[in-house]
């Protein structure tokens, strides 16, 4: 097996791209390795702590000989950064998906092309600073199904904004040194799995593609080629190893992704630093913000409006909608702080709700007895459609009084749509919003 390396600088010989090219048998194979950390961050040092700063409960006699938060089932799957040196990305990413399950949050697969195409104060894929965990102090992370990885293809931040954000919040940011072994236990112990930054050294990728399943990584010889970030997700104490998560795909000397990374056994100083951070969840969002996300997590846009963009009490509202493609149709409406909707299409008048391409929905329509007129109180009102490929008929669910003529539905009945129609990506929506002044 014949390896040679052609190196190219990115940024500073920080943010690296390594092709391995090798015969095996007569057929040839290339293989890319990316990194792109740039190294501790000019605030690292305000942000330092120490294990009794992290967790002044936890001592060095408490902390167990080994730890793997895979045990405990809160590390979701390795990921393939390719040719983007976004390391620093899929680190943070990795780090986020782990707290969610921490806070008894379901597993989630979120985006890395978030942070290489909004965090203004990275460099994308020439690179970036652990202080992107920061980012989500004010944001909601957003999932990988809706913001996908573009790998090294440009992606500028407006392309994602019909993105819904999720209801975690990054706090309590801080740093370590890498070579404080107690202050390293001790955060990923307390806070979960941490952004690790370690130099890749020449001798590195040979290990990688050849070292044995449990073997240590030990720097002994090559340059120093630039930094990457990994998540740290456990330790050995009698491996004297971090246990870490890389994003080269499931590769390595284990085959699944991981790697075991000595604590200080090289020749050069090869961990550089890490940092950590705890996740919180916001509070829940309102009834109307969840209808807002669901309308823009849309697989297609619908058309709805009203006659008029404002009322007054007692004026007689209208609501037009054009039907693009056949499916089961959905017109509901709420106010800002209703805790539940009104359905208004189907109703009484119109009790079955399937609709062909180019039909045009009206409330009221000329067949119906009852005037559409604003009522109090006054204010603003959301009025959304949803059109799904699979059966469902909110004004019929749990339908009791065949008299009424709009049903009224608590939050729990979006579910409903959620299962029928988002989890599939076969619903198309649309919405607008009014005022009773």
């Amino acid at each position: 097996m014949k390896f040679y390396y052609n190196l190219f600088s990115c940024i500073a010989l920080i943010s690296l791209i390594i092709f391995a090219s090798f015969n095996n048998a007569g057929s040839q194979e290339v293989v890319e390795y990316s990194f792109g950390y740039w190294g501790p961050a000019p605030d690292f040092e305000k942000n330092l702590l120490t294990s009794k700063e992290i967790n002044p409960g936890m001592t060095k006699d408490l902390l167990p000989l080994r730890f793997d938060w895979r045990d405990k089932g809160y590390v979701t799957e390795v990921k393939n950064q390719r040719e983007c040196g976004g390391c620093w990305a899929f680190t943070c990413v990795g780090a986020i998906e782990s707290k969610i399950m921490m806070l008894d949050g379901p597993k989630m697969d979120l985006s890395e092309q978030q942070l290489i195409s909004c965090d203004n104060q990275m460099g994308g894929c020439k690179g970036g600073y652990a202080t992107a965990l920061r980012y989500w102090h004010n944001k909601g992370p957003v999932t990988e199904r809706c913001a996908s990885y573009r790998n090294t293809k440009p992606t500028p931040c407006s392309q994602l904004k019909g993105c819904s954000e999720l209801d975690y919040r990054t706090t309590g940011f801080y740093t370590f040194h890498g070579y404080t072994v107690e202050a390293v236990k001790t955060s990923l112990l307390t806070d979960g799995p941490a952004f690790l930054g370690f130099y890749i050294y020449e001798d590195f990728i040979p290990w990688w593609r050849n070292g044995k399943k449990g073997e240590v990584y030990k720097q002994r010889n090559g340059k120093n080629m630039g930094g990457h970030a990994v998540l740290l997700i456990g330790y050995d104490n009698d491996k004297q190893a971090w246990l870490c998560k890389n994003s080269w795909g499931k590769t390595g000397p284990n085959k699944d992704g991981t790697f075991w990374l000595s604590f200080n056994e090289h020749r050069n100083n090869v961990i550089i630093a890490g940092a950590n951070c705890k996740l919180v969840k916001k509070n829940p969002l309102g009834l109307w913000e969840k209808i807002e996300n669901l309308v823009n997590d849309a697989s297609f846009k619908m058309s709805i409006r009203a006659n008029k963009s404002s009322y007054r009490i007692g004026d007689t509202l209208t609501i037009t909608c054009n039907v693009a493609q056949k499916g089961y149709l959905n017109i509901i409406s709420l106010q800002q702080d209703d805790d539940r909707y009104t359905v208004l299409f189907p109703n009484q008048y119109h009790p079955e709700n399937l609709v062909n391409a180019g039909k045009q929905i009206m409330i009221p329509d000329d067949s119906d007895d009852f005037d559409f007129e604003a009522q109090p109180p006054k204010g603003k009102s959301l009025f959304a459609v949803f059109l799904t490929n699979e059966p469902l008929n909110l004004y019929k669910k749990e339908l009791e009084d065949t008299d009424t003529l709009f049903q009224t539905i608590t939050p729990s009945e979006l579910k409903a749509l959620v299962v029928t129609g988002k989890q599939k990506n076969t619903y198309g929506a649309g919405m607008f919003i009014t005022e009773v002044k």
